[in-house]
């Protein structure tokens, strides 16, 4: 477990989880939402690494994971600086594009960004390689779900301080940024 939990906070520290984490806690202003749904979809991710992994691994080729979690990346950065675009001609203010960023709403996007965004990535292949190795599945899991959502927390109350310096105009705009070139990296497998 602390074998886990070391090196995948290490691995994480910086990771595109966290920097969509903070743009989409700052975006939305709802800090425990973003948490929760990120951390679920982390958790489910490594339960997936940690029984599955293999299996996924030999039917569905790791790249495309990558592209369709850059992909929706993009996709929900143009939609914020397109939203960000639309509030500016007094059209009220739509925190998470098409509609109002009820806790509920932020909960599923948050947990589908969480999802896809470590589908595949480094710490999911980690898991499956810790797991294999140690042949100790729990104790795997628990250490890189603790390691990954410690650094989801934290993200996200940086988030959440970055709405009280910050117009949210600016905030909405380097967000949408920010999750466009996480996608774009991801996409050209940076990242």
């Amino acid at each position: 477990m602390a074998q886990a939990f070391g090196l995948l906070l290490l691995m994480e520290l910086g990771d595109k989880t966290q920097l969509a984490v903070l743009g989409l806690t700052a975006r939305t202003g709802h800090t425990w939402p973003v948490f929760a749904g990120v951390s679920l979809g982390i958790a489910a991710t490594t339960v997936l690494g940690v029984v599955a992994g293999a299996f996924i691994a030999r039917f569905v080729p790791i790249a495309w994971v990558g592209y369709g979690a850059g992909a929706l990346f993009v996709a929900l950065g143009l939609l914020i600086l397109w939203s960000s675009r639309k509030d500016e001609g007094g059209e009220g203010d739509s925190r998470i594009p098409d509609g109002p960023a009820t806790p509920l709403r932020t909960l599923a996007v948050s947990f589908t960004i969480g999802l896809l965004a470590e589908m595949g990535d480094k710490s999911q292949v980690t898991v499956v390689g810790l797991t294999a190795k140690s042949d100790a599945p729990v104790e795997v899991f628990v250490g890189a779900v603790a390691a990954m959502t410690l650094l989801t927390l934290a993200a996200a109350l940086v988030g959440r301080q970055v709405v009280h310096v910050l117009p949210e105009r600016l905030v909405a705009r380097g967000a949408g940024v920010l999750l466009i070139v996480v996608g774009a990296l991801a996409l050209a497998g940076v990242y």
